[in-house]
C-alpha cells in the first residue's frame, strides 16, 4: 500500500506563475495554506487535534503556530521546537 493513498485527496486550484516580482505570490500561498488548515480543523472529531510540524534539514521538528508572508517570495513560520519548547522563526523561500 502506498502511503500517499492514505492521505485525503484534495483539489487545489492552480496558482499561475507570474514571477517572483509579483507581490502577492507568498501572500496567496499563505492564505491558501491557512484556509486549508481551517478546513481540516473543522473536519476533526472532538477528541482529535490538528498540529502543523515543519522539519529542519537537521531533523529538528518545529511545531508551527503562525504562518505569514514577509515579501513576495518569503514566508515566515513561527513556533517552538517540539523537543525543547524553545521559540523560533523559520524563513521559507
Amino acid at each position: 500500500m502506498n502511503f500517499l493513498d492514505l492521505l485525503p485527496q484534495i483539489s487545489i486550484p492552480p496558482m499561475e506563475a507570474t514571477g517572483v516580482d509579483d507581490p502577492t505570490v507568498a501572500k496567496r500561498f499563505a492564505d491558501r495554506l491557512k484556509s486549508r488548515l481551517a478546513e481540516m480543523q473543522k473536519e476533526l472529531e472532538d477528541d482529535e487535534q490538528l498540529e502543523v510540524v515543519a522539519f529542519l534539514p537537521s531533523g529538528t521538528a518545529i511545531v508551527v503556530d503562525a504562518v505569514g508572508c514577509q515579501s513576495p517570495a518569503l514566508l515566515t513560520l513561527k513556533g517552538q521546537e517540539q523537543a525543547s519548547g524553545k521559540e523560533c522563526a523559520i524563513l521559507v523561500h
